[in-house]
């Protein structure tokens, strides 16, 4: 896979499921409201970045490469 440089995700899709936040939890955590937020882009690897995305049961983690074009979902 091409090397993450962005990670977005869409509150207003979010359902606060929590699963991204622990397949990856140094890189994503709920806020007060009960959204994925991004604490430390790149804290964990790309890997379980891949894998948190992929956990989210609504795709609100999207995944992008250095020139702008996005690799997940």
């Amino acid at each position: 896979m091409t090397k993450i440089s962005k990670i977005e995700i869409d509150t207003t899709m979010c359902i606060g499921d929590g699963t991204c936040e622990v397949v990856a939890a140094k890189t994503f955590r709920l806020n007060t409201e009960g959204k994925s937020t991004v604490i430390k882009p790149w804290a964990d690897n790309d890997e379980e970045i891949v894998r948190a995305a992929q956990s989210c049961p609504v795709l609100a983690i999207k995944l992008f490469d250095e020139e702008g074009k996005q690799l997940f979902p």
